[in-house]
């Protein structure tokens, strides 16, 4: 992984990209338990379009599963295609996606946001602040039993992001309930929040 940061040819790249998709998928039908790390964004496009592909799944199957992401820039670079089209597909299928945009704008989100609110049930908050944004753990949550956690991080906001910057150490589960439960909650807390704030906003203006 050391040498994809630094930089290596197409072939090279796309085989490590295969291998960490295989990894990952092989988690995600087994239903194991096990975690697997994540620094480049690159694997975390992996990460995010096999975490949606088990929203896919479970959605069409049971129904009622929400995805909850808090993140500080809903960024195309990241979030843009193909992890877009997995949005699509889930909220084509009915589900729900609730997004916490940690920043005090997300101009550079909301071309996406506003894309994909057009395809289903997406609803997105703004903290309106980055006060004490570098404290706070960005994850992304499906349903019950699946995640990305990403360890606290400064903002980077300067810093163009590419395959391999910024490097962020996280973790991905396809099958921790308890774990899941825990980040699902905290999220929650935080959309309270970000509500509230809204509301008072309003009540003065």
């Amino acid at each position: 992984m050391t040498e994809i940061r630094h930089g290596v040819g197409k072939s090279v790249f796309d085989s490590a990209a295969e291998r960490y998709h295989r990894a990952l998928r092989s988690l995600r039908e087994s239903g194991d338990s096990d975690s697997v790390i994540c620094r480049f964004p690159w694997q975390t496009k992996v990460a995010f379009q096999e975490l949606l592909q088990l929203a896919i799944d479970t959605q069409k199957r049971s129904r009622g599963v929400v995805v909850r992401v808090l993140t500080g820039s809903f960024c195309s670079e990241v979030y843009g295609p193909p992890v877009a089209e997995k949005f699509e597909q889930f909220l084509a299928a009915g589900g729900d996606v609730r997004i916490i945009v940690w920043n005090d704008s997300y101009a550079k989100s909301e071309w996406l946001i506003r894309s994909l609110e057009r395809q289903g049930k997406l609803e997105c908050r703004i903290s309106g602040t980055t006060e004490n944004g570098e404290k706070l753990s960005h994850l992304f949550v499906v349903g019950k039993d699946a995640y990305r956690l990403e360890s606290p991080h400064p903002a980077y906001r300067e810093l163009k992001v590419t395959d391999s910057e910024p490097e962020i150490l996280s973790r991905i589960c396809f099958s921790d309930s308890k774990g899941a439960a825990i980040l699902a909650k905290y999220f929650d807390d935080l959309w309270r929040l970000c509500e509230v704030r809204s509301r008072l906003e309003e009540a003065t203006t």
